[in-house]
């Protein structure tokens, strides 16, 4: 049989246009072949990406809280106020297809993470087996199953909105994805279909080369962040692991209800563990598409928020919403849609220590097709974000409000 390379190109359903298989780039795919001596008969690198170019029409920040606390932190209370451009992802992907069973991904981004971090990285890169009988087994740097927007929304052109949810998308650092292996299967029950994963990472890690900080404090490289404790090593002698259950039901499978989790220690103590539980259900009738997604996390023995909760152990619990409804669809291509979405996430100690930790945040805006390479995005969103800090035994919370006027061109090729 002739070697030959998956040409990805993009296709219109219910939710808009998306993928017909995964975009995945070209240098990296170009080493990979190189390092194994040469390209096989027939083989063809095929260039696609995207860019996400976005625009603070309008920017307001403003920091509030105590003297105290103002003092502490290093900051007064002052309002900013912003506008200009920016490249938010600039993405290159290729994929091979090795026989008709056996696929090599991989996509490398410049991204920024969070609101400081920006970094060129492997996103994903692994085999892909898809076996008989609705088998699926994943092999390399593999996008962990854990809800649905991590896996099937996180790119810009997947989604109507400008920007993802702000707690996955900025603290935990979406694409969420890590060195490991999946096992997969797919049921068929009747009209509907059950999918079913598990899996096995290096899992979360330390911050800090003591291993002793798992989310960094303020002042760190990172600070509040976590997306950057998945790297390519294990920091101890345990894997970390987890699944996904997930139900696609009634006509065109237009609901999915699923359920993920992940568990794995983050120290070189292996007792001290990083746990996530989520929850999703998806309905997408017709020109309407809703994602409602909640998360749990739980961490031990974390002396890096020590200084916000007064403890090391503490745990966050949140939901996000993601909605948008077409209004046209023209036999061109063209289409616009109106979206909306919101989340609320609150972080505090267990067992002890005071302080809670809490975001807020709503958008709602339009996003415009002019064809199936480029799409206009406008939207307007408020946030509001506390944070504890200890003075003398107690919590005293900095806060942030920030409002924005955000647009965007997102252009695949």
């Amino acid at each position: 049989m002739l070697n030959r390379v998956i040409l990805i190109s993009w296709e219109q359903n219910e939710g808009g246009y998306r993928m017909k298989r995964s975009l995945w780039p070209t240098a990296a795919a170009l080493a990979f072949w190189s390092a194994a001596g040469s390209a096989p008969a027939g083989a063809t690198v095929v260039f696609t990406g995207y860019a996400d170019q976005r625009m603070t029409a309008y920017g307001m920040n403003k920091i509030t809280g105590s003297a105290a606390v103002l003092s502490a932190v290093g900051v007064t209370e002052t309002e900013t106020k912003s506008t200009g451009f920016t490249l938010d992802a600039l993405g290159f992907f290729a994929s091979r297809e090795i026989n008709d069973h056996l696929d090599f991904l991989i996509d490398t981004t410049y991204r920024k993470v969070g609101y400081t971090t920006e970094e060129i990285r492997i996103q994903y890169a692994y085999l892909n087996y898809e076996a008989p009988a609705g088998w699926e087994v994943k092999s390399g740097k593999i996008p962990m199953p854990l809800g649905y927007f991590n896996e099937n929304m996180f790119y810009p052109f997947e989604r109507q909105a400008v920007a993802a949810p702000i707690f996955q998308g900025s603290i935990l650092g979406l694409p969420i994805a890590d060195w490991g292996v999946s096992v997969g299967k797919n049921v068929p029950i009747g009209g509907a279909q059950l999918s079913a994963v598990a899996y096995g990472v290096n899992g979360y890690g330390a911050s800090n080369t003591a291993g002793t900080i798992f989310r960094p404090g303020l002042g760190s490289s990172g600070a509040l962040l976590l997306g950057q404790n998945l790297k390519s090593t294990n920091t101890n002698d345990h894997l970390a692991g987890g699944g996904r259950l997930e139900l696609a039901a009634f006509e065109n499978q237009q609901v999915q209800i699923g359920g993920s989790w992940y568990r794995g220690a983050w120290a070189k103590d292996t007792s001290n563990q990083f746990a996530m539980y989520n929850s999703y259900v998806r309905w997408h009738p017709g020109p309407l598409d809703v994602l409602v997604e909640y998360l749990i996390t739980r961490t031990d023995a974390d002396l890096g928020v020590i200084n916000f909760y007064g403890v090391g152990d503490w745990k966050s619990e949140g939901w996000f919403l993601e909605s948008s409804y077409r209004l046209v669809q023209n036999s061109d291509g063209r289409e616009m849609h109106v979206f909306a979405g919101a989340e609320n996430t609150h972080a505090q100690g267990v067992g002890g220590g005071s302080g809670v930790e809490m975001l807020s945040n709503w958008k709602l805006g339009l996003s415009y097709r002019l064809n199936e390479n480029l799409v206009f995005k406008g939207q307007l969103n408020r946030l509001e974000y506390s944070l504890p800090i200890q003075i003398s035994g107690a919590a005293d919370n900095v806060g942030l409000e920030s409002n924005g006027a955000l647009v965007g061109a997102v252009l695949t090729f």
